[in-house]
């Protein structure tokens, strides 16, 4: 029996170490295995991160691109309101310096038609007083008859 307690305690001290043997291999796998899934989700993270910033890099870009592209527009948009302004700006330059250039003309020909008016209205006062001169001078007369001094009153009237 003694030799039946010692396979015994040799089967023992077996198990025992072929437990210790089986966890540290258990440990190991775990260990290998847990290393590999950690390297797994850490490429898996680096990945998911240097796709954002990929992504965000590109968002970035389009951004500024829109912005760029926008403040080309609105100073575009500007320069041709400018432009705009400017042909409008011309254009009533040009119209009024038409105008000018009509009126000069319609005041040149008003200014002759009020010379030839005011010679008209001269040379009548001129032939009035001449008339008046002369009644005067046949109303001192003692001779001349109220007649022809009504006569010369009249066309002076009528004139």
């Amino acid at each position: 029996m003694a030799d039946l307690m010692n396979i015994i305690a040799r089967l023992r001290e077996a198990t025992s170490t072929a437990r210790k043997e089986c966890d540290i291999q258990i440990n190991k796998t775990v260990n290998d295995m847990t290393r590999d899934l950690k390297d797994k989700i850490i490429k898996h993270r680096d990945f998911q991160i240097k796709l954002i910033e990929e992504s965000s890099n590109k968002s970035k870009k389009e951004l500024e691109e829109m912005k760029k592209e926008n403040y080309e527009a609105k100073i575009n948009f500007i320069a041709n309101k400018y432009k705009k302004n400017r042909v409008k700006q011309s254009k009533n330059f040009r119209n009024y310096f038409k105008l000018d250039r009509v009126n000069k003309k319609e005041l040149e020909h008003l200014e002759k038609q009020l010379k030839k008016k005011l010679i008209e209205v001269a040379i009548k006062i001129d032939m009035i007083i001449q008339k008046m001169k002369s009644c005067r001078a046949i109303m001192q007369k003692p001779d001349e008859t109220l007649i022809k001094i009504n006569k010369m009153l009249s066309e002076i009237d009528n004139t």
